[in-house]
């Protein structure tokens, strides 16, 4: 995909977020592999702050949480768009334009997308994407946008994501009869810092009323 500084990649005091699902019965259950991130881009004058990759995202979720290293082609489906925006591919036409025009060409095979809120909207934004990498090997990723007026500058993530943390897990499975087992239990933050003990025993009602997975 174009080669830049990528936004997503989490400050280093920004801690990182990994909700557990309930536990289901053993049988012929499937697991829903899920990932939130929260990213926060400008509702004006766009930029690569506004750019997203959710193949590279989805990697990201099965080498750290499966210890597996995937490679070839993805396919990215929007399941759900931004109600205050919109959720695109990046193009060639961007570059230049809304990408700087010295980051090399765009890939093909990942190009990436690019949020784009309306014009000064501030506040909160969703979307939802799946990536399916073949042979049932499919994450999806939620996005919880922040509309910002401005660009991120070097804290701007880290203030719109600093109750939730920039990325973390909630996977769940699905039951024989497809019945989602996802409700969330609690919350474990693992900080940046390798010295620092996880800060357990938050709720996640404690989160969800505070943070963007409120919506």
């Amino acid at each position: 995909m174009f080669i830049a500084d990528m936004p997503n990649v989490p400050p280093q005091n920004v801690p990182v977020m990994i909700a557990q699902a309930n536990q289901v019965q053993p049988g012929n259950t499937t697991m829903i592999r899920t990932l939130g991130i929260c990213s926060a881009a400008p509702n004006n004058n766009y930029s690569l702050d506004n750019a997203e990759d959710p193949i590279a995202d989805a990697k990201f979720y099965l080498q750290q949480y499966e210890n597996r290293t995937v490679t070839g082609p993805a396919t990215v489906t929007i399941l759900q768009q931004p109600a205050h925006g919109i959720l695109r591919l990046i193009t060639q036409a961007d570059v230049g334009t809304i990408l700087v025009s010295d980051g090399g060409p765009i890939d093909p095979a990942d190009p990436g997308y690019l949020y784009l809120p309306q014009t000064d909207y501030l506040g909160k934004d969703k979307a939802i994407v799946l990536v399916d990498f073949g042979g049932g090997l499919k994450v999806k990723i939620v996005f919880f946008f922040q509309a910002i007026n401005g660009p991120l500058g070097n804290t701007g993530l880290e203030d719109a994501c600093k109750k939730t943390g920039v990325m973390w897990k909630i996977s769940s499975t699905l039951d024989a009869n497809g019945n989602s087992n996802s409700t969330l239990t609690a919350v474990n933050y693992l900080p940046s810092s390798g010295n620092s003990a996880p800060v357990t025993g938050a709720t996640l009602a404690s989160v969800r009323g505070k943070g963007l997975a409120a919506n």
